[in-house]
């Protein structure tokens, strides 16, 4: 009688995964990611934010394993953690990315940076829009003509990263 019971909830638990070590929480919830760069693509952090001590890009962090399995890869939900090109149409190149970072007082968040390149080479920091809280996940959703910034792969809160007359500015919503 206890092996059926044991047999049972062994089959229970493979069916949802759970013994297995999978969760039925999306790994883009709980992630967390760990500042440790001085520099950004070349440019020290200060220069980015001068009260940062780290910062990290997330396409150079270790991702957990949850985010290799189909369904739940940045490619499944048409994610990335970087894209370039000329979204503002000057004739320059951008570069957005989105990361993680710490600052001298402790406080932590995530980023999204746009970079244009620059005539002799590399870039220059050209909009810097910070999230307090969680050093947690965020991604860069949408096409050449609209780009998006979301903390979630599967909700419906996102903001909008908008290029005007040599600004740039963040269109936010939540549905």
């Amino acid at each position: 009688m206890m092996s059926k019971i044991t047999v049972a909830i062994f089959i229970a638990f493979a069916i949802d995964g759970s013994a297995f070590g999978q969760s039925n929480e999306a790994w883009w919830l709980t992630v967390r990611f760990q500042p440790r760069d001085a520099t950004v693509e070349g440019i020290p952090i200060q220069q980015i934010d001068p009260s940062w001590t780290a910062a990290c890009l997330l396409r150079d962090a270790p991702l957990p394993a949850a985010a290799s399995e189909r369904g739940y890869t940045l490619q499944n939900h048409g994610a990335t953690f970087e894209r370039s090109g000329d979204f503002d149409r000057d004739g320059r190149e951008d570069k957005v990315l989105v990361g993680v970072y710490k600052t001298r007082t402790g406080v932590s968040g995530r980023f999204l940076l746009v970079l244009s390149s620059r005539l002799g080479g590399g870039w220059m920091k050209r909009a810097l829009f910070k999230e307090r809280g969680e050093a947690g996940f965020s991604a860069i959703l949408g096409t050449q003509k609209r780009l998006v910034w979301a903390t979630c792969m599967a909700c419906d809160s996102f903001c909008e990263v908008i290029p005007r007359r040599g600004s740039w500015k963040l269109k936010c919503e939540s549905q």
